[in-house]
């Protein structure tokens, strides 16, 4: 409603009032009102009863002369059409109310609060509303020295001006509103104006004021009046239109948190003919990429805890206060430059812009933020030793910006709240020759498009994060430590995340010797929702809590370890969680974990390779563990890994793999192993390599499954327990081409389970059992290329060696003296007696053609004896 049209209602309500409503000390109702009987009012009302004024045409009431009135909840011109009035006079005069108050709820109302009165709510829900319904329109009046609308004595209401339809607050000649948020054009469509004016005038919002949420809003503070909240927002939505205006000598608006100016719509701020803004913390000129807005000086003072602002959107004459700065300037802070400064604003038309970095000395008691680049590009530079804090940092604001940051030379430091590295633009952070930053959060590579990277390098040269960490969060984010850097957390709570969201990916590169990051135990994830790496190569070190590599579906992580010296220690270790994840331990590089899962629910792969290279698991190494995981670990070339206990397959549907290769490589288990728990397990030792472990079982549970292969020269597995090929599930053992397994305890073979040897040469150690053995399973044998065979040769499939071991049971295959196979024109014959008398063998005995042969030959010898 513009001035005009409201001055022209007024007259004609005003006129009204003087001609029906008596000017004597009572409450007088008229017209159409509600409760209808005027014992009601004259009685001063019941603070029970709901009061309408206009309910469905026009109504008035007038509360003067210290008389009070009671009423719940208040309407005034509630119906579509009507017409309601209101005034409050003088002195004394009070209309308390408990609930919601509605000037122009489908109609027009008007509230005229004059002469010292005062409109009070006592009530749990006090919220009121001018211009409620779309096609409403309400304005209400606060006028003259005492005169108070309080909205909340005990618990505080919202006040909106402009719901969905029109509204209009004006507080003049030193009147007063307090309430809790401020709504100004709440929805969209509407429209909502208030004037802030004269001295001693002032609209206190105890929580935040928002001007523009999804519609239109306008605030005007002129001639000396005061406006007060909490956090504000000038064109909140997407689409909204906020306009503040804030003219004159001692006419303030004081932010205590931030100030967004256009926050996802458009917001306009004008400080004008001496007008002053004072924020605490930080002023946003477009917050979210839909949001822009500017500001106008025109003789006027922003006084801000920060500024994050394009040059072009600061234009006019005037003066900014200010202890932080996001923009595209070059921002130098050295042995020249002191951190207080003044910079001059006038690249733009008409601009002429003095901004001091003193005003953290001068005003306020909070920091701002700094940084570089919000539209455009910028720097900011730390060195010699300066020591720049501000409550955050920002480097590539928004989308298209570009922001550096350096921070260089001993004792340097720039100390801030939340980072962010690449907030919706690129960003860059540089820390090196024993510079120091020390941040809250941290967010490289912030919303999704962004990019941003961190380098810390040179001895002493330190990033110190003091809660949560995301590098890459919805974005592209990197961190590389190196020459002796360091990257530390100082929280006792905090979580470190590579590829946080979906969509985002995130790399950390820690490289050479003295390098390291050390999170102090907190959790690690390599891969959370995005895609994640780490590497630790050349002596870098690493230190993490429990370890997640690949943590959701849909998600591909990896982890590389290389180099003699670099190491990766920490708590549990989870190599695809959900995810595929992929660890690489090589040529020397070293990893220390406590509980290990590779695969929970996941395909996913562990490398150990190379003379050196070693992965110690102070507990359980489980490989498989749900339904739906395929999981490998492959020990190759002289690695070796260690664990108290191995677990391959652990649920039913899960499948876990093994392998281990070449000599020197090592799977050492200082208690059992399991191959096939629930699920599937498959190991495969070879070409020299060695498995160990105490109790061995493959195929523990019903429809479990195990396969076991021992392979090559050398190539050993040692139970140092029992072992059990088979206990509800299937079991499948193989040993051939002169691999070797034993067993320290008893061994034991189901009926479900196959024991298979390929034999090569007679006296090979294949099966060695120092405890019984209980036979219940099938018998393969078969033979290695380059297989001989001789007259009387015995193999030893299973050697007891204690001469008082026993044998119980047959393989369900073959019997006592059974010929197993033939080879060369020998039979083999099982015997369950050889050896020692106690031993599982196979006999070289003649064919029965062969038999022939050579007793025809042992007589042609004779024969030639005797001539």
């Amino acid at each position: 409603m513009n001035r005009s049209h409201r001055f022209t209602w007024a007259a004609f309500v005003l006129l009204s009032l003087a001609l029906t409503l008596p000017l004597s000390a009572e409450i007088t109702p008229s017209g159409d009102f509600d409760p209808t009987n005027p014992a009601w009012w004259e009685n001063g009302g019941d603070i029970n009863t709901i009061v309408s004024v206009g309910n469905t045409s026009t109504g008035s009431v007038v509360v003067n002369g210290g008389d009070i009135l009671n009423s719940e909840r208040v309407s005034i011109g509630r119906e579509s059409g009507s017409t309601g009035i209101a005034e409050v006079s003088g002195e004394n005069s009070v209309w308390n109310y408990r609930y919601e108050w509605y000037v122009g709820y489908y109609g027009n109302g008007l509230l005229d609060i004059n002469n010292g009165a005062k409109v009070v709510s006592e009530g749990p829900s006090a919220s009121c509303y001018i211009g409620m319904q779309a096609g409403a329109s309400g304005e209400v009046h606060v006028k003259d020295t005492g005169s108070i609308w309080d909205i909340g004595t005990i618990f505080r209401g919202n006040l909106t001006i402009g719901s969905y339809g029109n509204g209009s607050l004006y507080i003049e000649n030193g009147g007063s509103v307090i309430n809790s948020s401020g709504y100004i054009g709440q929805y969209a469509n509407s429209v909502g104006e208030v004037n802030v004016s004269g001295a001693n005038s002032t609209w206190m919002n105890t929580d935040n004021l928002l001007i523009g949420n999804g519609g239109s809003g306008t605030l005007n503070i002129e001639d000396g009046g005061s406006v007060s909240n909490m956090e504000a927002f000038v064109g909140y939505g997407e689409g909204a239109i906020g306009t503040i205006t804030v003219t004159g000598a001692n006419s303030a608006w004081t932010n205590s948190e931030d100030l967004f100016v256009g926050y996802r719509g458009f917001g306009s701020l004008n400080i004008a003919n001496g007008g002053e803004v004072n924020v605490s913390y930080d002023t946003y000129l477009g917050y979210y990429s839909s949001g822009g807005g500017n500001i106008q000086f025109n003789s006027g003072t922003l006084n801000t805890g920060g500024l994050l602002a394009g040059v072009s959107e600061l234009q006019g004459v005037g003066v900014i206060n200010t202890s932080g700065l996001v923009s595209d300037i070059d921002l130098v802070f050295d042995q020249n430059h002191g951190l207080n400064q003044q910079i001059v604003l006038n690249s733009e038309q008409g601009q002429n812009i003095t901004i001091n970095f003193d005003a953290y000395e001068a005003f306020g008691d909070s920091l701002g933020a700094f940084g570089a680049g919000y539209r455009e590009s910028g720097s900011l530079r730390v060195a010699d030793g300066q020591k720049l804090v501000s409550r955050g940092g920002y480097l590539g604001y928004h989308v298209g910006s570009s922001g550096v940051a350096t921070v260089t030379g001993d004792e340097s430091l720039w100390s801030s709240g939340d980072m962010y590295v690449g907030h919706d633009g690129s960003g860059s952070l540089c820390i090196g020759n024993g510079g120091l930053v020390v941040m809250s959060e941290a967010n490289i590579g912030y919303n999704s498009g962004s990019i941003g990277s961190v380098t810390v390098s040179g001895e002493n040269s330190t990033l110190e994060i003091d809660s949560n960490c995301y590098i890459g969060r919805s974005g592209f984010g990197s961190m590389r430590v190196e020459n002796g850097g360091s990257v530390t957390d100082d929280r006792s709570t905090s979580l470190w995340y590579i590829g946080y969201l979906e969509g985002s990916s995130g790399s950390v590169t820690i490289v050479g010797n003295g390098s390291t990051w050390d999170t102090i135990g907190h959790p690690l994830y390599v891969g959370n929702k995005g895609n994640g790496s780490l590497t630790i190569v050349n002596g870098g070190y690493v230190f993490n809590g429990k370890r997640y590599v690949a943590n959701n579906p849909s998600v591909t992580a990896t982890v590389t370890v290389s180099g003699a010296g670099s190491f990766w220690d920490g708590g549990d270790l989870y190599v695809g969680r959900s995810g595929k994840g992929t660890l690489n331990i090589e040529n020397g590089g070293g990893v220390e974990s406590f509980y290990t899962c590779i695969g929970e629910r996941s395909e996913s792969t562990a490398k150990v390779t190379g003379d050196g290279s070693f992965w110690d698991c102070h507990t359980t190494m489980c490989i498989g563990y749900n339904d739906g995981s395929d999981a490998t670990l492959s020990i190759e070339n002289g690695g070796m890994v260690t664990s108290d206990d191995g677990q391959l397959a652990w649920y039913a549907g899960s499948k876990g793999t093994a392998n281990i290769k070449g000599a020197g490589s090592k799977w050492i288990n200082d208690d059992d192993l399991i191959v096939g728990n629930q699920g599937g397990g498959v190991v495969r030792v070879e070409d020299g390599g060695l498995l160990s472990n105490t109790d061995g079982t493959i195929g523990h549970y019903a429809d479990s499954w195990g396969n076991i292969t021992i392979t090559g020269n050398e190539s050993h597995w040692n139970n140092s327990g029992d072992l059990y090929v088979g206990v509800d599930g299937e079991g499948y053992l193989r040993i051939e081409n002169k691999g070797a397994v034993t067993v320290g305890g008893d061994l034991s073979i189901n009926s479900l389970s196959t024991l298979v040897f390929r034999l090569k040469d007679a006296g090979d150690s294949l099966l060695d059992v120092h405890g019984n053995a209980v036979l219940d399973g099938s018998l393969a044998v078969g033979f290695e290329s380059g297989f001989t065979v001789n007259y009387n040769d015995v193999f030893a499939l299973i050697d007891l060696t204690d001469p008082a071991a026993t044998i119980s049971g047959r393989f369900i295959n073959y019997g006592e003296g059974d010929t197993v196979g033939t080879y060369g024109g020998y039979d083999l014959v099982l015997s369950y007696v050889g050896g020692d008398g106690n031993d599982v063998t196979l006999t070289a005995v003649p064919e029965p053609g062969m038999l022939s042969l050579l007793v025809l030959g042992a007589m042609a010898v004779r024969w030639r004896r005797k001539a």
